[in-house]
């Protein structure tokens, strides 16, 4: 019993090590007061949000194995699900956003790749409302939870919208323009898809941490 209790105790630990991390390294301005901030600027401002993706994206995701994901899910509770995934979320949706404004312009012009690339911005402002270290309560967590489920299912069918994108990319400039930045695309395609997997994962434990989703 006892060395299942410090297991547990470890898991949990591990959640507020990285929670603690995010603190440390997020700048004072991405502490703003951030529901009015979300109203009033990123509304309409797009420099601003380029400008904070732009720093989210200079931070590096969690490393988490298969086991710590399996552990979140079992082990944290609502409020510490919340405050680990508010910080995280912006973090991978951002990094994904710079990898996608990086693909050849052939294919980030394309509708499919362009409406990828609004669900990821929208994404991202919902998930700026709870950045602000004041909002960490039970409401804001329940809130948060609601926002999360919403983002997963925004991104249900984004593999095949992508897909789609570069079937647009070929059908438009021909395959030899597909096949001459295939090595790019394919590059960015296995980190598109495992970056998405985690979150999937991540927004699912956050769900079994909840008694509702």
């Amino acid at each position: 019993m006892a060395c299942r209790l410090i297991r547990v105790a470890g898991r949990r630990s591990f959640w507020r090590l990285q929670t603690a991390r995010f603190a440390v390294s997020m700048p004072a301005s991405s502490a703003k007061p951030i529901a009015s901030f979300l109203r009033s600027s990123l509304e309409d401002n797009e420099e601003e949000i380029r400008e904070l993706v732009s720093e989210y994206s200079k931070h590096r995701p969690s490393p988490l194995s298969m086991k710590q994901l399996t552990d979140f899910g079992r082990t944290a509770t609502e409020l510490q699900s919340f405050n680990f995934l508010r910080h995280e979320m912006p973090v991978r949706l951002a990094s994904t956003m710079q990898e996608i404004d990086l693909l050849p312009a052939h294919l980030t012009q394309t509708r499919s790749v362009s409406i990828v690339k609004n669900w990821y911005r929208q994404s991202f402002k919902d998930m700026m409302q709870f950045t602000d270290s004041a909002s960490v309560d039970r409401g804001a967590a329940k809130w948060f939870t609601r926002t999360a489920a919403g983002i997963k299912q925004r991104h249900a069918n984004v593999v095949e919208t992508m897909a789609q994108g570069i079937i647009e990319m070929k059908e438009r400039y021909g395959g030899d323009e597909v096949n001459k930045y295939r090595y790019e695309i394919q590059y960015f395609l296995d980190r598109f898809y495992m970056n998405r997997i985690s979150m999937r994962l991540l927004l699912s434990q956050h769900g079994q941490s909840t008694p509702t989703i």
